[in-house]
């Protein structure tokens, strides 16, 4: 970035999302330095430009003297904090994965994004634990058909629907069902509904069949395993909300209607809400601090009975044998009227 061209660079971070979400990132990792100085915690921060390619990261490595740091964020590149984690290996130095899962959980390795097999448990066990005894039905495409059959064994009188095969040619998914196969399918009382699929215009349809047939004495309750961008497009939020659509998460949206220090520091200075990258920046890094405050090191600070949770994330590492740590903090979310909240 050329800091001098101003109307350039504002251009730039604009169009490229991959700049803006670093730089919110960034701002969040300040505002948590600022917090914990509050707390009488001081920090002595390095922040190095890896320009998102490994021949700048790896000048970086060569250049400077990382063994006695308490930790390192990123690189947020994949193959870029790959090297720095294989290297600071050496010298037990803690590399925080903070935006993406790395290839490789190395020993000296924190993984702050949960794997996706335990936000599906977590879904799960969620549903089980259901008091009033819940009806389950499941609607899949034929891409989610084994994860489904998989899903309908745990709940062994559940129904699974899956999609139609398109009519011109039988070897492909047509990404629907009919009316008909919903038909006397629902009952007074609760039912969970899983819809597992990637596809917008499907879970779109889906989503408005179950909302017409929820009426009366009958709640449906729709949920998925694993939230993808089929429920981010055409999709009706009202019917979201209606539904009261249940899904794992990584983290929450902070509750605007509270009173929350952060978002009322970040929004003087910026005239907006602050993004969930700018969250989770904030997040992280103060989590980080705060362990690093309590303990000699952050593998002493990190066992997976210390369970914290801050505005948007919450934290619960495991490590994992032969290998890091992995975060185990999981979100159960819903739509209630028209808003993302934490599910009781």
């Amino acid at each position: 970035i050329d800091v001098d061209a101003v109307d350039e660079t504002k251009e730039m971070i604009k169009d490229n999302r991959l700049l803006s979400t670093v730089l919110d990132f960034h701002v969040g990792v300040k505002m948590a330095l600022d917090s914990a100085k509050q707390l009488g915690i001081s920090t002595d921060l390095k922040v190095f430009d890896t320009r998102y390619h490994i021949s700048k990261t790896a000048e970086i490595l060569a250049e400077n003297d990382f063994s006695d740091y308490d930790a390192v964020i990123g690189p947020m590149e994949e193959n870029s904090f790959n090297r720095v984690a294989m290297t600071l290996k050496a010298d037990n130095v803690p590399v925080i994965a903070a935006m993406s899962k790395p290839k490789q959980v190395y020993t000296n390795v924190f993984q702050t994004l949960p794997d996706e097999k335990l936000l599906s448990k977590v879904m799960t066990d969620f549903v089980k634990a259901d008091s009033l005894k819940t009806k389950v039905v499941i609607i899949s495409d034929h891409a989610h058909k084994t994860s489904s059959e998989a899903l309908q064994k745990v709940f062994p009188n559940s129904k699974l629907i899956l999609t139609q095969k398109d009519k011109k040619d039988k070897s492909k998914d047509g990404y629907f069902i009919y009316h008909a196969n919903l038909k006397n399918v629902f009952s007074e009382g609760r039912t969970f509904v899983f819809l597992e699929t990637d596809n917008s215009s499907l879970a779109s349809s889906v989503v408005s069949m179950l909302n017409a047939l929820a009426v009366n004495k009958t709640e449906i309750i729709l949920a998925t395993l694993n939230k993808g961008k089929a429920f981010d497009k055409d999709v009706d939020n009202n019917n979201l909300s209606n539904l009261k659509f249940h899904y794992p998460s990584v983290h929450k949206d902070f509750d605007g209607t509270t009173s929350n220090g952060f978002v009322e520091t970040y929004r003087k200075e910026y005239g907006i809400a602050p993004s969930k990258y700018v969250a989770r920046g904030f997040d992280i890094t103060l989590d980080l601090l705060m362990r690093l405050a309590t303990a000699d090191n952050l593998y002493d600070a990190s066992i997976n009975t210390i369970q914290t949770e801050y505005i948007e994330n919450k934290f619960r590492y495991n490590k994992i044998p032969f290998g890091g740590y992995i975060n185990e903090a999981v979100y159960i979310v819903k739509y209630d009227d028209l808003k993302i909240v934490k599910a009781d």
